[in-house]
């Protein structure tokens, strides 16, 4: 007897979105073979940005399209992803719509007709319920509060949002929708999917933004009792008291609309825990109670700033006094001019070389800064004339194990300063030998 799937609206996941587990037959297994674009096939290696989002393909990327005769992995859809889960013990990483039909992505091939327990990643199920039946709701009071729309949402991995229909959302009204959408958690309002014809005259009473072109039959409404009916695929809570609670994070000017960000369920308990841990931490940091915080760290970023604007005039002087230095060695005949500091900074040595330069025509000048001692990270400038430039700074940015670039002064990162004496030695040659950077050797 041929066994054929369930279309998706009529998923046994969609009938009941608190089945975890599901016996079910193979229909089709297929591997999955990209085809690299433009080798004639249907299918390319190209991701789709659904593709991207969906679970990490296992090594190898070799994967397999499954077809079950029914389902408890919602196949992303309606702004809702897609469940993970397992088919037989196989790793289940995404679940697509294809022309009405839940194709399985599973890490390994299953065999047709072999009747198999499916199993969804519940605690990764539930978040999406709530997340999903939470903006429900959400929409639901703005329209019925205020009249506002929602154009579009987005369930994010931590935080989600969704977009209304104005061009502003008061603090008040931000307050007094939040309430309201909690009053109605309190009182636990039943939440049901049923399924009508598109031709039913109720259809004129749902909310509903428009069919897909390829819907065929029934169509499936989900009802928020005595507040909300509306077209939707998605999987839901069965009754608005499982959300728990709902925060409105904030409200943002998104183009034409108020972007309304929130978070609800168990991600919002996650969520002040993981506030509270951080509030802790600042608290023993600043050695000051929380409603001190934002005092502390307000006092703190005034004196950094005063702090660095006193740091940036030193610096200058302490850049001046180097030039000067440089300069007075050079007057007195040194053409390899050489400074290093363990604590400087890149505009410290555009300072240097900038003074020394307009005075001292046809010296190399070297500056570099970093803990030689310990032989650390640091960077280096190198400048005077092009063609001593030109040659000897790769070769010097080479022994200190780093790289450079640039026009007029050659710059870069190196990893052993330990080795700058030898670049030195490979400058000082440059310089005595024209363009030959190569230092002299024992026996030349």
């Amino acid at each position: 007897m041929s066994v054929f799937p369930v279309a998706a609206g009529m998923l046994a996941c969609q009938k009941n979105s608190y089945l975890r587990t599901l016996k079910a037959t193979v229909v089709e297994c297929m591997e999955n073979i990209p085809v690299q674009a433009g080798d004639g096939g249907e299918m390319s290696s190209k991701k789709s940005k659904k593709e991207k989002k969906s679970k990490s393909t296992p090594a190898m990327n070799r994967s397999w399209n499954v077809v079950l005769s029914d389902t408890v992995l919602f196949p992303e859809g309606g702004g809702q992803p897609a469940d993970f889960g397992t088919i037989g013990g196989i790793e289940v990483f995404d679940v697509q719509n294809k022309n009405g039909v839940p194709v399985h992505s599973t890490s390994a091939p299953l065999n047709v007709g072999d009747e198999v327990d499916v199993n969804v990643d519940w605690g990764r199920r539930w978040d999406h319920m709530q997340q999903h039946s939470g903006q429900h709701l959400v929409t639901a009071k703005a329209i019925e509060l205020f009249g506002y729309e929602t154009e579009s949402w987005n369930l994010g991995d931590t935080i989600s949002f969704l977009d209304l229909a104005t061009a502003e959302l008061t603090s008040d009204e931000l307050s007094t929708l939040e309430s309201s959408v909690n009053d109605a958690i309190t009182t636990g309002h039943d939440v049901t999917p049923r399924w009508i014809e598109p031709t039913d005259p109720e259809m004129e009473k749902i909310r509903c933004r428009g069919l897909p072109e390829d819907v065929t039959g029934a169509v499936r409404v989900l009802e928020i009792d005595g507040i909300d009916k509306n077209l939707c695929c998605g999987t839901h809570v069965q009754t608005t008291a499982h959300l728990q609670a709902i925060k409105l994070l904030k409200a943002e000017k998104a183009k034409k609309s108020t972007r309304v960000y929130f978070i609800c369920g168990k991600r919002l308990l996650d969520y002040m825990g993981d506030m509270f841990s951080r509030q802790q931490s600042l608290t023993t940091i600043l050695t000051s109670p929380p409603e001190k915080h934002v005092e502390e760290v307000q006092d703190l970023s005034k004196r950094l700033r005063d702090t660095d604007k006193k740091c940036r005039a030193l610096g200058k002087e302490l850049g001046h006094q180097c030039a000067q230095s440089l300069l007075m060695q050079y007057r007195q005949g040194v053409h390899v001019l050489v400074c290093h500091r363990d604590a400087g900074d890149i505009e410290w040595m555009k300072a240097v070389a900038g003074e020394v330069e307009s005075e001292a025509a046809g010296a190399v000048v070297f500056l570099t800064f970093g803990d030689e001692a310990a032989g650390s990270d640091g960077m280096f400038m190198l400048c005077g004339p092009a063609d001593i430039v030109k040659v000897a700074g790769p070769k010097a940015a080479a022994i200190m194990s780093g790289r450079g670039g640039g026009r007029g002064r050659y710059q870069g990162k190196v990893t052993k300063l330990s080795a700058r004496k030898e670049a030195i030695e490979i400058l000082t040659g440059a310089m005595e030998a024209g363009t030959d950077a190569s230092p002299k050797s024992a026996d030349s």
